[in-house]
């Protein structure tokens, strides 16, 4: 722990770990398993593409089409950000649509947070982030535990210049957070949002106010997919606990993938020939095949595999044998 500690004049944390302050997992865009970019997303494609445990999302029936990029364009002590690229512009939103970026944390990694008791605690999150266009945005917060939510906004002030955010939102005494392992509070970033979203009065405190579709996202006047010209770029996000912005909080690679490992695991890349794993043939058309993870996972996972003419190779007796994809998985 550390007391009123300050280091070359920046202050930290009053309490609590000076390590794994930061409460969000790949804040700073390093790890992509996925893919490192995307093209051609658009409504009815939320859902996770690029940098892991970041997720593009949408409501409504938006138009507008993007590239999304692990981009190198990033501050000075940042390899990376996540970028939002316009292909296909919609300058008139309808009523309904909503584009915007999020990502969810497990609710027993928040339990510092002591929602729901007499001794909340606010939270701070803060963010690096790069707009072609400049005005005030909207970060939702949601407890879905509760089904409560309050909305922040953040000004943009100079179009195409990184400048750091930080918002700060206080502890909710009366409402608790999930304490297992599903969605205990999920941040999320509007990058457009109509008038359904738009046109009721929004709240700063916990409650369900902000659950309200009209009060949602207030104050939001951005529409990145003005024009494709506009981009959005962001990166070293960070929430932590208590009422202060600390330093970005820098994890190795191999931490950070460990952490994103828990969520989606890339096992092997078929078209480079990696191995799945070991096998053993049971009977002359049927093979067993353990797989083994590098990490305990959240849940029980899904199996999302490549099939096509001759996608897997097994060797044995000397020589091998091709097949297209699996007849029968047990996950």
């Amino acid at each position: 722990t550390s007391s009123s500690l300050i280091v070359n004049d920046v202050q930290y944390p009053d309490s609590g770990p000076l390590s794994n302050r930061n409460l969000i997992i790949n804040g700073a865009m390093q790890v992509a398993q996925r893919s490192t970019s995307d093209s051609g997303i658009t409504n009815g494609d939320t859902g996770y593409k690029i940098c892991d445990r970041w997720r593009f999302g949408e409501h409504g029936s938006p138009s507008a089409v993007f590239t999304l990029n692990q981009s190198t364009e990033a501050p000075d002590d940042f390899k990376s950000s996540y970028k939002y690229d316009v292909t296909t512009a919609q300058s008139s939103l309808g009523a309904g649509d909503v584009i915007f970026f999020e990502t969810k944390i497990e609710g027993q990694n928040l339990k510092q947070l002591a929602y729901g008791t007499s001794s909340a605690k606010s939270f701070t999150l803060s963010f690096y982030v790069k707009s072609t266009i400049t005005g005030t945005f909207v970060v939702w917060f949601h407890n879905p535990n509760s089904s409560t939510a309050c909305t922040h906004t953040y000004t943009v002030n100079a179009a195409d210049t990184w400048e750091r955010k930080s918002i700060t939102v206080a502890g909710d005494t009366s409402n608790s957070l999930n304490s297992s392992n599903t969605n205990g509070l999920q941040p999320r970033f509007i990058l457009a949002a109509g008038t359904d979203y738009t046109s009721g009065t929004a709240s700063t405190t916990w409650g369900t106010s902000s659950m309200t579709n009209a009060n949602r996202y207030v104050g939001q006047t951005v529409n990145i997919a003005n024009s494709t010209s506009d981009e959005w770029l962001i990166t070293g996000i960070q929430l932590e606990v208590g009422e202060r912005a600390t330093p970005f909080e820098h994890r190795s690679y191999g931490d950070e993938l460990a952490r994103c490992q828990r969520y989606y695991y890339r096992h092997a890349e078929f078209s480079s020939g990696g191995s799945v794993g070991i096998a053993a043939f049971y009977q002359a058309s049927r093979i067993f095949v353990g797989i083994h993870f590098p990490t305990t996972m959240r849940a029980q996972p899904t199996l999302d595999a490549s099939d096509f003419t001759d996608a897997y190779r097994v060797f044995r007796n000397g020589g091998n044998e091709n097949f297209a994809g699996w007849a029968n998985v047990q996950e």
